[in-house]
Order: structure tokens, then sequence, then C-alpha cells
């Protein structure tokens, strides 16, 4: 059976799913290289979804396996990872991490690189890497500086402490707090539903220009949203096709 297998559902959300549940689902060799391609074959999806079986999300590394290995493989091992989220978080794709359980060292890494970081009500996570002797290997740093700011992001690694969902709501660690994972999956195909111009230029822009704002102004998606929005108002005058003046200037652009 796969460490990582991919799942694709209609309506276009894409799964990439931790399989070792036994470990707490922490990456060896064979998760890393899977975990890889995994994130390949999803990059194309509007929505990833990525979470952990067995009620846990991402332990980090297998330190039983890894260290076993010789340098060389695994500095290989860990470049497969370091690749595949590098992937994910330049992926037009909007990603979502869905922490159940426990996300611990490099599974707060696996986190970070998601887009949203959702979590389970009882969720905790921990960035344990210096008490391990070691630092964020996976890009962890760099991101949690990004999300937190400079000094909370440091010190997400520097005093490492469990923390748990809400509080992590409040610091700006995670984006919500999901009962479930039904509930996830049905929040995510609702992401899923977004115009995909628009979430890819959010994500790659840190200011949004005039020209792409007309742009997408102009097009399809656009369009449909303020068809959608005007038959939601005025059923009625949609369905017998008469004008909608009455029904527009109410949602912001």
């Amino acid at each position: 059976m796969s460490s990582v297998f991919c799942q694709k559902f209609a309506g276009g959300r894409v799964e990439i799913v931790l399989n070792r549940p036994q470990r707490k689902n922490a990456l060896n060799r064979q998760a890393a290289v899977e975990f890889r391609a995994a994130v390949s074959a999803s990059l194309q999806a509007p929505v990833v979804l990525l979470r952990g079986e067995g009620g846990s999300f991402c332990s980090g590394g297998d330190l039983d396996e890894l260290h076993g290995l010789a340098a060389a493989d695994l500095q290989a091992t860990m470049a497969q990872v370091q690749e595949a989220l590098l992937d994910l978080s330049r992926a037009s794709a909007l990603s979502v991490a869905w922490v159940e359980g426990v996300a611990l060292g490099g599974g707060v890494e696996l986190a970070l690189a998601a887009d949203l970081i959702w979590m389970h009500p009882q969720a905790r996570l921990r960035a344990a890497q210096l008490e391990m002797g070691l630092v964020p290997g996976w890009g962890g740093l760099e991101r949690a500086i990004g999300r937190l700011g400079a000094a909370r992001g440091r010190s997400l690694f520097l005093d490492p402490q469990w923390i748990g969902a809400e509080q992590a709501l409040a610091a700006g660690l995670a984006d919500r707090v999901v009962a479930d994972l039904v509930t996830a999956r049905h929040q995510a195909d609702q992401l899923a539903e977004l115009a995909p111009d628009a979430v890819a230029a959010i994500k790659r822009e840190s200011a949004v220009s005039p020209g792409l704002f007309a742009r997408l102004w102009e097009g399809p998606a656009h369009q449909q949203a303020v068809a959608r929005f005007k038959a939601s108002r005025n059923p009625t005058t949609a369905q017998s096709g008469a004008s909608d003046d009455q029904a527009g200037g109410e949602a912001g652009a």
C-alpha cells in the first residue's frame, strides 16, 4: 500500500493523503518520493486538500528510518520533500492543510507550505526541531515568518510549545477551526468554485495591478458570478429575462 496517495473527486478537489498512521504519518524515504509524485499529480486541480490518515496529520520525518540512511540518501530524501513543498506553494492550485490530531516538527512545515491551514478543534501542533538539535529543513522558518512576521515566526521554532486550534487561529497560524473531515471537504469544494485566475494572481502578487483587475472584470468567472448574484436577488426577473437593474449595485467588486 502506498505511503502517500492522491485522490481526485468530482468538482475538482484533489486530496493528498499521508498514509502511515502507525507512525503518525511520519515521512520515510518511500513516503518522500510518493509525496512529491502526489503533489506533481495534483498541481492542475483548483483545490488541494493535504491530510493524514488515522487521526494524525504528520509527525515530520521518520527518525528511526532516516538515521539509517547514508548521507547522500538522506539529502536526496529531504530534497524530495523540499521540492514537493516548493511546487505546492508555487502552484496555481489553492492548497489547504487539514490538521487533525498532531502536527509535529516537519509536520508543521508541511502545513505551513499550504495556502490555508484548517485545524480540527482538538488538533495540536508543535515545531520541535530545535529540541532535536535541528533547524527547520523543509522551508518552515521562511514560511512561518511570511505568515506570522519575523519575531513570531522565529518564536514558533525558538520556543516550541504545543499550540491548540483556537490558539493557532487567534495567532494567525491557522485560518479556520473545522469540525470534521466531512466539513473540511465541503468547504474545500466551495473553494474549488473560485475563479482560478484570480486565485493564482492573489497567490503570486503582493499587489494587484489595475490591468489584471480590468481583465478579470471582463472575464467569464466574474460575469457568471454577477449573473448568479442577480438571480439570487431577483429570481423571478432573472428567469423571465427582464432587466436586472434593480438587483445591481448591491455587491462589492
